[in-house]
């Protein structure tokens, strides 16, 4: 097996059997001159049956196995793979014409040679699974010692025998320090015990002045496996595995890039003799990584106390998305990541490949493993009530294949909820939370999941797009994305339609690290506004049905002509106490509001010229004129521009300027040069702006002006900071007579570095149209 980004190696579990053969040969023979035995004509309707071959083998059939004659087919098998711990004794190849699973059960007995077995206690049944090519030993058995006969049941006909497993294997040195647990290492050679270990000594250790002394790494392997068992034992876990009087055998050696393995028919656990650093997420020391490491694989062996693999349809993911749940199970607390998240985290990308996929499809490495995070969170993120692992481990049980029912009665049961409620939460939690442990964006970033072609597909608009219409095909219990991209210069405004029987669709953004904003897109359709270049939103396909079909999910975006009126008219002032403003005069301000912008009354001015320009695209600029005729001896002249982007709702990154023009005919003015008063022309000239974030359109009748309709909108105290973001007030006054200029220093121009926005009071913003003011 490959390692994962160097965590755990993948801690692969040979689940069934250890592939690694100390003896030569391949797969059982099927060849006719292997025949040991044909017996014709075994009736069953009276009664058992038993039938005697080989070395006095017995095979008893239970009454009413067939109602037709049974013929039996028995080989020897001689050549056959097994591990180095596993002394075989007697294998054979039973078939019946009537079938390969029965019920009742069959019974087989074989006797054993006393002086040819090491350890009776060692003596195991075994039986050879034809789809895994692997040996898995019987659980139920009985050994009589005083007849020398070895006794089991099967509900299926493959190789069987029995074995001795055998205990050092050829290993120097045994760790016993630890109740219930033997560690078998060597110090030297390939398979021997790295001596770079960073776990210091800690309090329960045995010192080397102890004759049990061992290696930290020897010794923390039986320590963790101590705790495991300890805790997969008791409550809450409750979980069925060897008996405490019943030593559990570990062997270290070297696994070529593997962590630990699980081996199924000799009971045993190997673990690496060297472990890799752990070099993301950041923290993680050797002594985590060891202890989860035999967590995994001791959860392993619970597993084959609850699931008979005989028929081979326990799936691979099924079995190590449960087992990467077992560090946190046994230290729920000690941990800042567990095994389940630093898969997540360290294999970001093959996340975002595994949920495109159906969930329990994901029978590959390293995707059994990733297959976890959705259990993960179901037992330790999930909002409220928690999954239990251990007792889905338990539902999961014997001979059941179809993980999607046992999943969902188990949610159902202790979550009252359902899987396809569950799987979209724990999508959306990978996408929306920011969880650094669980998240498909942990660096706030979505480029990887973007370039993933199974996952994300990419639409471009500029500022002219057009109706377009994509369809999207989803496995049940799968994931998929479309970025909406503004590639253009300008806004981009669109009908975002989908239309689909199972598929959930959403519409989000990227904030921070974390996807936001999640509307619903309807048949009916939803808005998508991307107001400047290079701007994203993204819809997140969600099928979460898990009845195992597809579904076809068609996502349309037609682009909009948003209708807005133009505004002619605009008020905006604010207001705050005295203090707030700051001026570079040393006139007294108290209380005065910033101005800008004017509204229309008949009576004092005129208007000049009005001009509006309201893009489809989303960007709009109107240009109003007005001059001032109440004075025939003074002319003002007020120009006010607004642009920005705008959508149905509200104006964006508005930005309204003006410039205000005023002329005083014979004035008369001191001149200095002159040392005389001299008739000319006064000049003054007014220039402010403010660039506002954004303002919410709401038709309201305006409290200021009594004719027709306004937008109006108010923010309060340290809300308007929020939304000014830029704001200057410049006035300069000169005079002009005789062919000579005076300036003047600016009467008062604002120093917006210094607004006290804690003092401001109120702002109003006022806009109206012509049809306001009846013209």
């Amino acid at each position: 097996m490959k390692a994962l980004t160097s965590f755990f190696g993948l801690i692969f579990c040979c689940l069934f059997f250890i592939t690694a053969c100390g003896k030569s040969g391949g797969s059982p023979s099927s060849q006719e001159d292997d025949i040991l035995q044909t017996i014709s004509s075994i009736v069953t309707d009276t009664g058992d049956v038993t039938i005697t071959f080989g070395d006095s083998v017995l095979l008893t059939i239970p009454q009413g196995t067939s109602s037709s004659p049974i013929k039996a087919t028995i080989k020897r098998i001689d050549t056959i793979p097994f591990p180095e711990e596993i002394n075989i004794l007697s294998v054979y190849e039973v078939s019946l014409d009537c079938g390969t699973s029965f019920s009742p059960p069959l019974l087989f007995t074989f006797p054993y040679d006393p002086a040819q077995v090491t350890n009776v206690d060692s003596l195991k049944p075994v039986y050879y699974n034809q789809v895994t090519r692997k040996w898995i030993p019987y659980q139920k058995f009985t050994v009589d010692t005083v007849n020398y006969t070895i006794s089991f049941e099967t509900d299926h006909l493959t190789p069987v025998g029995f074995a001795e497993f055998l205990t050092n294997g050829g290993y120097s040195f045994k760790f016993t320090g630890v109740p219930g647990v033997t560690v078998y290492y060597n110090l030297s050679g390939s398979h021997g015990v790295m001596d770079s270990y960073t776990g210091e000594k800690e309090s329960y250790h045995i010192p080397s002045s102890d004759s049990n002394w061992s290696p930290y790494y020897v010794q923390d392997i039986a320590f963790a496996l101590a705790d495991a068992r300890k805790a997969f034992a008791e409550s809450p876990h409750s979980l069925d595995g060897p008996d405490t009087s019943e030593t559990i055998n570990v062997y270290i050696k070297n696994l070529g890039g593997t962590s630990g393995e699980y081996g199924s028919v000799s009971g045993v656990i190997y673990i690496t003799n060297k472990l890799d650093e752990i070099s993301e997420p950041a923290g993680i020391t050797q002594r985590q990584d060891l202890y989860s490491v035999v967590a995994h694989e001791y959860l392993h062996l619970i597993q084959d106390y609850y699931y008979v693999m005989n028929k081979g349809n326990v799936g691979l993911w099924w079995l190590e998305a449960l087992a990467t749940q077992a560090d946190r199970m046994v230290w729920p607390t000690d941990y800042t990541y567990y095994e389940s998240e630093i898969f997540a985290i360290s294999s970001n990308t093959v996340l975002i490949d595994m949920i495109s996929k159906s969930w329990d499809t994901n029978n590959s490495d390293p995707n059994w493993y990733l297959a976890g995070t959705f259990l993960h969170y179901l037992a330790f993120h999930r909002e409220g009530d928690k999954l239990s692992i251990a007792n889905l481990l338990k539902a999961g049980g014997e001979g059941v294949d179809y993980y999607r029912d046992v999943l969902n009665s188990q949610i159902k049961l202790e979550l009252n909820s359902t899987l396809d409620i569950e799987y979209s939460a724990f999508v959306r939690y990978l996408f929306e939370e920011g969880n650094e442990a669980l998240s498909a964006t942990p660096n706030g970033d979505l480029a990887y999941v973007k370039t993933n072609p199974d996952f994300n597909q990419t639409i471009s608009f500029t500022e002219n797009p057009k109706k377009e219409t994509r369809v999207k095909v989803l496995p049940y219990l799968s994931t998929q994305m479309i970025t909406l991209k503004n590639s253009g210069t300008d806004t981009v405004s669109m009908l975002l339609k989908q239309s689909s029987s199972k598929t959930e669709v959403w519409l989000c953004t990227m904030s921070d690290k974390a996807l936001i904003g999640w509307t619903p897109v309807t048949e009916n359709g939803v808005e998508v506004v991307l107001p400047k270049k290079l701007e994203e939103a993204y819809i997140l396909m969600i099928n979460s049905s898990f009845d195992g079909g597809v579904d076809s999910v068609k996502i349309t975006t037609q682009p909009l002509n948003t209708p807005i009126k133009p505004f002619h008219f605009v008020d905006i002032s604010i207001s705050f106490d005295t203090g707030g403003l700051v001026y570079d005069s040393e006139e007294e301000i108290d209380g005065s509001p910033f101005y800008l912008g004017f509204s229309y009354t008949s009576e004092t001015y005129e208007t000049q010229s009005i001009s509006s320009v309201f893009n489809s695209n989303g960007t709009f600029e109107v240009i109003a004129e007005q001059k001032r005729i109440d004075d025939p001896n003074e002319e003002n002249v007020t120009r006010v521009e607004m642009t920005g982007k705008y959508d149905e709702n509200s104006l964006t990154d508005v930005l309204i300027t003006e410039t205000k023009e005023v002329t005083v005919e014979k004035y008369t003015w001191f001149v200095p040069a002159r040392d005389s008063m001299v008739e000319g022309t006064y000049y003054g000239y007014a220039n402010k702006s403010i660039r506002i974030a954004k303002i919410p359109l709401d038709t309201v009748p305006s409290s200021s002006i009594t004719m027709g309709y306004t937008y109006f909108h108010i923010y309060q105290q340290d809300e308007i900071a929020s939304q000014v973001k830029d704001i200057s007030e410049n006035f300069v006054y000169y005079w002009v007579g005789d062919g000579v200029t005076d300036s003047i220093v600016p009467y008062t121009e604002l120093i917006p570095s210094q607004i006290n926005w804690s003092k401001a009071l109120y702002m109003n913003i006022t806009m109206a149209t012509k049809e306001d003011f009846g013209l």
